[in-house]
C-alpha cells in the first residue's frame, strides 16, 4: 500500500546516485556552448564546424534511446547504469585531452551513447522504485535536476573557460563521474535480473536509420530550408523506417521497441502532450533569444540572464507539480498549465522592441510555470497506466517521440518565423523580424490550444488503467519471463 512505503536507506542512496548522474548527463547537453569560440580558436574551425558539438550529441542520443528497452531486458539496471557511466566518464575524458578536432567529436559521440542510455534507464528506475501514488514528487524531483542543468550549465561553463580554458569544463566531470560510478557499484539497488533477450536486427538498422534521419533532416532545416533535396531525402527515409519499424514490432513475439503501450489511452495521451509541451520549449529557446537581441538590442549575455528567471522557476515548479500530482491527480494540473502557456504565448503575440524586461521575464516564467505543470506530471500519470513489465519500452518512446516533437518544432516555427521575415522585409529590419516573431509565436496557439482541449477531453483524475487484450496490461510478457521483470515490490 502507498501509504505504508517508506523510502529506506539503501533506496535513498540509489536515489543520489541516479539523480547525481542524471544531472551530470543535462549538464553535458548545454555547457560546450559558451566554450564554442574559443573551441573555434583552438582548432582553427568555422562555427558550422563547432556546432556539430552540439548537433553530433543530440543525434547519437536519439539513436541511443529506443535501444535502452532491449538493454534493459539484457543487462541488470545497476550494471547498465554503471556502462552507461563508464562511457559518460570516457567520453568526457577523451574530450577533455584532445589533441584534435575529430578527437573532440569523437569524445562528445562516447559521452552521448552513455548520455542516450542514462536518461530513460532512470526514469524506469524511478518509476520502478517508488509505488504509483509516489511517483509524482520521485519524478518532479528529477524534474528539478534536469531543469537546473541548463541554469548552471552555460554560466559554469563560461565562467570555467574564462578562468582556465575551455578543456576545464570537460576534466571538471571526470572526477565527478568516477565518484558516482564507485557510489553505484557499492550502493545501487538492482531493478530487474536479466535475461537472454532476442535482438531484432532490422528493428535496430530501422530504428537507427529512421531517426537519425528524422532529426538531421529537423536539425538541418533552419540552415538549409524544407527544399534541400538533402533534408527531403533525410525526411522520407527516416519516416519509411519508422513507420516500417513500427509495423514490424506488431509481427514479432519479442518487440525491440513495445509499441503496444500505445494502445494505454493515458499513456498515449501523456505521450502525445509531452510532445506539444517539448516542441513549444525548444522552439521558443531558439526566437527569444533572437528577439532580445536583434531586435530588442539586448547583449548576449543580457539575453541569457533575462531567461535565467524562468529556468528557475520551471525547475523549482518541478517538485511542486509532482506533490500535486500525487495528491490532486493531472487533470487540474494539465489544464493549469496549458492556460499558463497560453496566457504567455499572448504576450509574445503582442510584443513590441520596447516592451520592458520585467514583463518579458514574467511572461516567459509563465510558460515556464506551465511547462512544469503540464511535462512530468502528465508523463508520469501515462506511465501509470502501464504495468512494470513495459515501462522500459515505454520510457524509450516517450523520450523519443518527444525529442522527434521538439526538433519538428523548432524547424516548423523557425520557418515560419523566417518566411514571415523575409515577406515583410519592405517594413525594414527591426520591423520585419518583430512581424515573423509575432507570426510564429501566433503559430504556435494552434498547439497550446490542441494541448488544452485533449487535457479537458481524456485527462481525469480517477485510477484509470486501461486493459490491453492477451495480458495482464499493456504488453506483459509471459508468465515464463517474468523472472527478468520487477518484482513490483514497491507497487
Amino acid at each position: 500500500m502507498a501509504q505504508d512505503f517508506k523510502l529506506s536507506r539503501k533506496m535513498f542512496i540509489s536515489l543520489v546516485v541516479v539523480i547525481i548522474g542524471t544531472f551530470m548527463s543535462s549538464l553535458s547537453s548545454t555547457i560546450v556552448t559558451p566554450a564554442l569560440p574559443s573551441i573555434i580558436s583552438t582548432f582553427g574551425i568555422t562555427a558550422a564546424d563547432a556546432q556539430w558539438l552540439t548537433t553530433v550529441y543530440l543525434l547519437v542520443m536519439g539513436i541511443m534511446v529506443p535501444v535502452t528497452a532491449y538493454l534493459i531486458t539484457c543487462f541488470s539496471t545497476k550494471l547498465l547504469f554503471c556502462i552507461s557511466m563508464v562511457c559518460f566518464a570516457a567520453g568526457t575524458a577523451l574530450a577533455a585531452i584532445s589533441p584534435a578536432f575529430w578527437v573532440l567529436i569523437a569524445g562528445r559521440v562516447v559521452q552521448s551513447v552513455g548520455s542516450g542510455i542514462l536518461i530513460p534507464l532512470v526514469t524506469t528506475m524511478i518509476l520502478w522504485m517508488f509505488p504509483k501514488e509516489r511517483r509524482g514528487g520521485a519524478m518532479g524531483t528529477i524534474g528539478l535536476i534536469v531543469g537546473a542543468a541548463p541554469i548552471v550549465g552555460p554560466a559554469l561553463s563560461g565562467w570555467m573557460t574564462d578562468m582556465w580554458g575551455w578543456r576545464s569544463i570537460f576534466a571538471a566531470i571526470i572526477p565527478i563521474a568516477v565518484i558516482d560510478i564507485v557510489l553505484a557499484l557499492f550502493f545501487l539497488e538492482n531493478q530487474t535480473t536479466p535475461r537472454k533477450a532476442t535482438l531484432d536486427k532490422l528493428s535496430l538498422l530501422l530504428s537507427t536509420v529512421g531517426f537519425f534521419s528524422i532529426l538531421y533532416a529537423f536539425g538541418s532545416v533552419s540552415n538549409l530550408g524544407w527544399t534541400n533535396p538533402i533534408v527531403l531525402v533525410c525526411t522520407v527515409v527516416g519516416i519509411v523506417c519508422v513507420v516500417v519499424m513500427f509495423r514490424r514490432q506488431k509481427k514479432l513475439s519479442e518487440p525491440f521497441l513495445d509499441v503496444s503501450t500505445l494502445k494505454s489511452v493515458p499513456f498515449l495521451i501523456g505521450t502525445i502532450l509531452s510532445m506539444i509541451v517539448f516542441a513549444a520549449l525548444l522552439f521558443a529557446g531558439v526566437l527569444i533569444p533572437i528577439f532580445l537581441q536583434n531586435v530588442s538590442g539586448y547583449t548576449a549575455t543580457q539575453s541569457g540572464l533575462i531567461q535565467v528567471p524562468a529556468a528557475v522557476v520551471m525547475a523549482a515548479m518541478n517538485p511542486v507539480s509532482g506533490m500535486i500530482l500525487d495528491k490532486k491527480g493531472p487533470r487540474g494540473l494539465g489544464i493549469a498549465g496549458f492556460a499558463c502557456m497560453i496566457v504567455g504565448t499572448i504576450f509574445f503575440i503582442f510584443c513590441t522592441p520596447e516592451s520592458h524586461v520585467a514583463m518579458i521575464c514574467t511572461m516567459f516564467s509563465l510558460r515556464a510555470v506551465g511547462i512544469a505543470f503540464i511535462l512530468m506530471p502528465l508523463t508520469t500519470w501515462g506511465m501509470n497506466s502501464l504495468d512494470n513489465a513495459v515501462l522500459a519500452h515505454a520510457t524509450a518512446i516517450n523520450n523519443t517521440l518527444r525529442q522527434v516533437a521538439g526538433s519538428l518544432g523548432t524547424a516548423i516555427f523557425v520557418t515560419v518565423y523566417s518566411i514571415s521575415t523575409h515577406n515583410a522585409m519592405a517594413q525594414g529590419p527591426i520591423d520585419a523580424q518583430m512581424h515573423g516573431f509575432h507570426v510564429a509565436f501566433s503559430s504556435s496557439m494552434i498547439l497550446m490550444i490542441a494541448g488544452l482541449v485533449l487535457c479537458i477531453i481524456f485527462v481525469h483524475n480517477d485510477k484509470y488503467k486501461k486493459k490491453l487484450p492477451g495480458g495482464e496490461g499493456a504488453g506483459a510478457l509471459p508468465d515464463a519471463d517474468k523472472s527478468a521483470l520487477p518484482e513490483g515490490k514497491y507497487s
